[in-house]
Formats: structure tokens, sequence, C-alpha cells
């Protein structure tokens, strides 16, 4: 399973995905992978799907995990190296949940009120403050989102 695996990431590399894009793959797939060998099941495909899937609580959880599996059976079954049904037949997406999260006025006021603006990193952390609120963009660790 694992040279599959390395087969279908070098695909999507070729694709041009992200890095991070490719990491989240290889990490869903490689617990994925580990689940196919613990089943005993006639169909370990589906089985380690639906030990996967059931694991996930959260609908954004439960999203990002089909479809990253989706994307990786049908490349298989598209290359003939799978001869099987589509493990994840019937299983359709979640309703994600709503993230609105909504802060006070008085908070936002005193947030903005922390970085000492008289140095470069205070007055550089409040313009990202800025930015993160006016656009909605979430910080990474290289860049935001």
């Amino acid at each position: 399973m694992e040279k599959i695996i390395e087969e279908f990431l070098a695909f999507r590399r070729a694709e041009g995905l992200a890095k991070t894009t490719l990491n989240d793959y290889k990490y869903h797939l490689s617990r994925l992978a580990d689940l196919i060998k613990k089943s005993k099941e006639n169909d370990p495909y589906r089985d380690a799907v639906l030990a996967y899937l059931s694991d996930a609580k959260k609908p954004n959880t439960y999203n990002i995990r089909h479809k990253y599996m989706k994307k990786f059976f049908d490349w298989c079954l598209e290359e003939k190296i799978l001869d099987c049904q589509h493990p994840l037949r019937g299983l359709k997406k979640r309703r994600p949940q709503n993230r609105i999260v909504s802060i006070s006025d008085e908070d936002i006021t005193r947030l903005l009120a922390l970085p000492d603006k008289t140095t470069f990193a205070g007055y550089r952390n409040f313009c990202l403050m800025i930015f993160s609120l006016d656009t909605a963009c979430r910080p990474r660790p290289y860049g935001f989102s």
C-alpha cells in the first residue's frame, strides 16, 4: 500500500499541488494504510474507510478525510490499481458547521491596544492583526491562508 500511496503522491505532485496539501494527503493516507493492514474483513478498503470516517466527530474533519480518500480511490480505480467497488460508495459529505465567532468591539479594542507600536515587531504585529480582521485571513506559520 505504501508504494501505491507514493505513486499517487508523485502524480499529485506532478499536477502542481502545494507541499502542505501533499503532506496532508500523506498523513491521511498513511493512517488509512494502517487501518487497511489491520482489517480482517473481506473488503479491507471499505472496512478501513468506514473505520477512519467514523473516527471523525466533526463534519469538517469528516469532509476533509472524505475528500482526500475520494481522490485517492478515484485515482486507484482509474489507473486500475485496485479492482473493487469504490470504498466510499454511498458515503456523502456532511453539512459543515458554521464557524463564525462573534467578538465584542471592546475585546477587539483591547486586543489591538496590546502590541507596542513604538517597536518594529509591535507595529508589524498590529498591522497583521488589522490585516487579519479586515480580510478574515487566518495566520499560519509560513504566511496567511
